[in-house]
């Protein structure tokens, strides 16, 4: 639905959600003011989502939206994120391992998420290396029980779009 195209989304906001009139009259506003915000777009998946699984739901959806591309990662279960980032890879590793002391660019390679620890530094240097959605800014964090975004996880992601959950169990 955030893919419909500008010039069907006003008809599609009519056809398949409950909106009042005047609600999707502004949203055709935002859609010729500001398409790149793509409200239009985002009121249509939100309505037909909370139509077809309730609210509750929809409100789910977009958080999880949200997360994946890339705002702060807070307030979530376990489940929750296990959920959010079913697809993705992940490593189990003992709860032990956040009091050991292991650097992240160690981990980095350990997991698989870079080839070398070399490769680790390149990436957090450039900026490209997130715990949690939010940037690394040092090669030399430590993992630790603070880094959790919730009882037992924690999320890398290198660049944009490679995520790797780590479970701490």
């Amino acid at each position: 639905m955030i893919q419909t195209d500008d010039r069907n989304v006003v008809q599609f906001l009519k056809l398949f959600t409950f909106l009042p009139i005047e609600k999707i009259n502004e949203l055709q506003k935002s859609v010729e003011t500001n398409p790149e915000a793509r409200l239009a777009q985002r009121t249509l998946a939100y309505e037909v989502t909370k139509i077809v699984h309730g609210e509750t739901e929809a409100k789910k959806a977009v958080k999880s939206a949200e997360v994946l591309f890339g705002e702060e990662i807070s307030g979530f279960t376990d489940r929750e994120l296990e959920e959010i980032f079913a697809d993705v890879p992940s490593t189990v590793l003992s709860k032990t391992e956040l009091s050991k002391g292991t650097k992240i660019i160690e981990l980095c390679k350990n997991i698989g998420l870079c080839k070398s620890i070399n490769e680790a530094r390149r990436l957090i240097l450039s900026g490209g290396l997130y715990i949690n959605n939010k940037r690394v800014t040092s090669v030399d964090i430590i993992l630790n029980k603070e880094l959790l975004v919730s009882e037992h996880i924690i999320i890398l992601r290198s660049g944009k779009k490679n995520y790797h959950l780590l479970k701490f169990e």
